[in-house]
Order: structure tokens, then sequence, then C-alpha cells
């Protein structure tokens, strides 16, 4: 599962999963607290009262990679701190697909859930075409990648590379282009906006023209990420 965006109403925050942009999911945690729940212990209680929410048609466990503090909200000022530092918690919970939010934000009764419903209904819907769109460019973009590496098979550089060796040089460059797409964030392709994956593909037909000219990764690296010094000039 990746963080694929962020759900913000007044002060509360809801973060999306995806897994190869196949649906949206949100953790038990921030729906309680953006119910008005002081714990995920109110959503535990109306899956007792309403168990086929269980059913992988509305939740699924899973283990994600969350921000520390993630969670109450007596907690949003950890988690926001916590975020900046890029401060990371693997666990295991439960998430809710779009129509299991739906159920629980429906059978509630929380006040705070019913003024912000429309809007998160909204964002989900938002958000699915999104990633909709994404998985178009992703498709339109493994070609250029294929390109990429035979590119870099034959490149001046790289021809005599071979096995791990070459294996780690496609690692590098997909990387390189990867965080330089996603504006300093190194994210895998299935959690990229449409947006990202167009900048990848032009990035990708600029590393192509740089391996043509014989330049190697240091050198193609100093064009794509210039140093501290170079952006403070």
């Amino acid at each position: 599962m990746n963080l694929i965006d962020t759900f913000k109403q007044a002060d509360r925050e809801v973060d999306f999963y995806s897994e190869k942009r196949k649906a949206v999911y949100a953790t038990i945690d921030q729906l309680a607290d953006a119910l008005g729940y002081k714990n995920r212990k109110g959503i535990e209680r109306l899956l007792e009262r309403h168990s086929y929410l269980l059913g992988n048609e509305y939740s699924i466990i899973s283990t994600i990679s969350t921000p520390q503090g993630v969670g109450p909200k007596s907690e949003i000022n950890q988690q926001q701190t916590n975020r900046k530092r890029g401060e990371q918690k693997t666990r295991e919970m439960r998430l809710f697909n779009r129509q299991g939010i739906y159920e629980v934000f429906s059978i509630s009764t929380m006040p705070k859930g019913r003024e912000i419903r429309k809007q998160l209904f909204k964002y989900m819907e938002w958000l699915e075409n999104r990633l909709h769109l994404a998985t178009v460019e992703h498709i339109k973009s493994i070609p250029t990648q294929n390109k990429l590496h035979q590119v870099i098979k034959e490149s001046p550089v790289y021809c005599e590379y071979e096995g791990q060796r070459l294996r780690n040089a496609f690692t590098n460059f997909n990387n390189l282009i990867n965080k330089t797409a996603c504006l300093g964030v190194n994210k895998p392709k299935e959690s990229m906006t449409a947006e990202e994956l167009k900048r990848l593909e032009h990035i990708e037909h600029l590393v192509i023209y740089l391996l043509g000219e014989g330049k190697n990764y240091g050198q193609i690296k100093a064009e794509l990420l210039p140093s501290k010094e170079e952006k403070g000039a």
C-alpha cells in the first residue's frame, strides 16, 4: 500500500492509500478521528453491530507505513511534526475502501461525520478519477522506460556492464528519474499522479539524449538535481 493523497478539512486529515491504483483505502484510526471519536474503538463498536463491514467488500487488514502518531485527534500535532521529519512506522491495521467508508459514515451518528461527509465523498470520487488518469499515463510510460534501459545498455559508458552491475545501473537511473519527476521524493511509479508521470516521461527522454551524448550517471544527476550552491546562485 502506498500513500497517494490526503483529504484535509479544518483540523481533520484522512490519508488515502492504494496498491497499483486498484482502489483507495483509509485507516480505521483516521476515519475514527474524522468522525469525531476519541479513538478507533468508536468504529470498532460499529463493526460489532454491523459485522458485514469486516468483509473484503468493505475493508481489509493490511500492513502500511504511516507517519508516527497518525491516529486520534490528541495526536494530530505529533502527527504533523513527524510528517515534517519523515518519521514512519510500519504497522498492520484495518483499512476501509470507498464503499466501506460510505457505510461507516452512513451508519455513524457522530455530528462531525455529517459535517464533512459530502466533501469527503466528493474527494474520493475525484481521487479515483486521478488514479484512472495516472493508470493511463503509467501504461503509456512503459515503452519509454524500456527504451531508456536499451539506451543504457548501448551507451559508451555502460555498454560493457553485465548482470547485477547492469541491473544496478538501471535501478540508479530509475530512482534518479523518479525522484526528479516527484520534486525530490523517490516514489514508486505505482503511486505517482498523472502529472508526475508526464514529468517522468519528459525526463526519461532527456536522460536518453544525455546518455547518447556519452554522459555518465554522475554528470546526468548534476544536470537533473543541481547542488545547493547552484540553487542559491
